[in-house]
């Protein structure tokens, strides 16, 4: 029987891709990377932790160009997305993202406590989630890098989490405190490629394990849906379903 695999998929669509006036542009992702902080090294370093000399020598990311992104500068771009029916790869895969040399965002894990608190993002990398067997209690992702190309993200530790489908089945991915991917956006090519995770600094690149074991390669926009490549016993892909951000229900009333 084929794995029912990622049916809420890591960075979701709900909209055609025609819809996605860029929610910033050029002209204003630019602006916004001006009028950011740099993260210093010591910002880096309080984020990644024991990981820092990854991003540093293994993340082809230019540390230098890295800004941080406060909730306040988040909030009004992803209040945008749940207006335009978005899902969290459009957001995440947008052309000035995807483009080598921009900056990148650096959001830490107070700014994504904030952002967890007021927007369901429906992704299968949980900004907060209990553990299915592990002793951390309290789970959240300490934080995300996006930009340049690039998406890095980090967690206390490893885990096996619950993520439920859109059949109501509690399916379960492996995190681990370092996870990466490659943002492409060129024609019709867009999504996160190549998503490789680490056990430990010292450790190798492995793939993203998803449900049954899976190894889980990309999830690239197609049309209205996401295409999700893994191989479990033989190289497979199939279409998720897609799920749109949204305001929690007690922040529903700004909207």
């Amino acid at each position: 029987m084929p794995i029912r695999i990622l049916l809420v998929a890591v960075f979701t669509v709900c909209a055609p891709i025609t819809h996605a006036a860029e929610l910033r542009g050029s002209l204003g992702f630019v602006q916004l990377c001006e009028r950011l902080p740099a993260a210093t090294k010591q910002r880096l370093a309080e984020a990644a932790k024991e990981y820092l000399p990854i991003l540093e020598s293994r993340s082809h990311l230019n540390l230098n160009a890295i800004k941080v992104a406060r909730f306040e500068d988040i909030d009004p771009v992803l209040a945008r997305a749940v207006r335009q029916g978005m899902g969290t790869l459009e957001v995440f895969t947008q052309a000035e993202l995807g483009r080598l040399g921009s900056c990148a965002l650096l959001l830490d894990r107070e700014t994504l406590a904030a952002i967890d608190a007021k927007y369901a993002l429906h992704g299968v990398w949980q900004l907060a989630a209990p553990a299915a067997h592990g002793t951390l209690e309290d789970f959240r992702m300490d934080y995300l890098i996006v930009g340049q190309g690039h998406l890095v993200i980090g967690y206390p530790g490893e885990a096996e989490v619950p993520v439920e489908d859109d059949s109501g089945e509690q399916r379960h991915y492996r995190y681990e405190p370092y996870i990466c991917a490659d943002i492409i956006n060129a024609g019709p090519t867009r999504g996160l490629f190549d998503v490789m995770t680490l056990a430990s600094p010292n450790g190798k690149f492995r793939p993203f394990e998803g449900p049954f074991g899976a190894e889980i390669h990309s999830f690239q926009m197609v049309g209205n849906a996401v295409l999700v490549k893994y191989t479990w016993g033989v190289d497979q892909d199939r279409r998720a379903r897609k799920a749109p951000i949204a305001f929690k229900a007690s922040n529903i009333a700004q909207k």
